[in-house]
């Protein structure tokens, strides 16, 4: 039994002493294998670092191209709002150009009836219809807007038969018209074609009847009383101006 436990003993320390003397070739390797993985780690550092130059330079680009975009898109917006505000100025010259035109109208026709027409009052000190007229038109022009609504009402008021007076609820319609009050403007306009349905200021009311319910932000009523304009009385100007409005609604 000590011998086998003699052998056992040398046997295990011969062992470690094998092993020991094993250490220096394992270090060696350790090393090695350490000094391989140190470069592996430094490639992907660099790898890393040149994908990391690389998103920079991309991301410096887009964010120059995005800021292309934006300029050209603030430039194309600029020149739409150009478009927009010429738009604009033209529809406002329409429009005084069929003011002016309903102007000319007038003068023309009751130019050859003044003589008749200021042979008309009912009473001492009353003013006749035409001198009426032709003050609060006077009015209008000049920008005394509450002296012309009273004109036009005055007119309405005491002649409602005169051949003036479908004029007179035209042009106090447009008085308001012209100061933004687009409910009361509408409410006078459509008077026209239901007290004076054989006026002639029926296809200038109905435009602005129109116009009025565009301003009011009822388009679909706008549409309808414009194409309702352009059926009555096609080949009418106000017709043209009508169907150019309904394009743009």
């Amino acid at each position: 039994m000590m011998r086998s436990s003699t052998v056992g003993v040398l046997l295990l320390a011969l062992g470690l002493l094998q092993g020991c003397g094993g250490t220096g070739g394992r270090l060696s390797s350790t090393e090695t294998t350490t000094a391989r993985l140190q470069d592996s780690v430094d490639t992907v550092q660099r790898d890393q670092n040149q994908l990391h130059a690389s998103v920079d330079s991309l991301s410096a680009l887009v964010e120059e191209q995005t800021l292309l975009l934006r300029q050209e898109r603030a430039a194309s917006d600029v020149a739409v709002t150009d478009l927009q505000t010429q738009v604009a100025a033209l529809e406002t010259e329409l429009a005084a150009a069929v003011v002016a035109l309903a102007v000319l109208k007038d003068q023309v026709q009751f130019g050859l009836v003044r003589a008749d027409s200021m042979q008309v009052g009912t009473g001492e000190g009353q003013t006749d219809p035409r001198t009426l007229y032709d003050a609060a038109y006077q009015d209008l022009t000049r920008g005394n807007h509450g002296l012309a609504v009273m004109g036009f009402e005055e007119i309405l008021q005491l002649y409602p038969t005169s051949e003036l007076a479908d004029n007179a609820q035209y042009w106090l319609g447009e008085t308001y018209y012209v100061q933004k009050d687009y409910e009361k403007a509408l409410e006078s306009f459509r008077k026209v074609p239901l007290a004076y349905p054989a006026g002639d200021k029926v296809p200038a009311a109905l435009l602005k009847i129109g116009y009025c319910l565009v301003e009011l932000g009822e388009r679909n009523a706008a549409s309808e009383a414009l194409q309702d304009l352009i059926d009555r009385f096609p080949g009418s100007e106000e017709a043209r101006l009508a169907d150019d409005k309904l394009g743009r609604i």
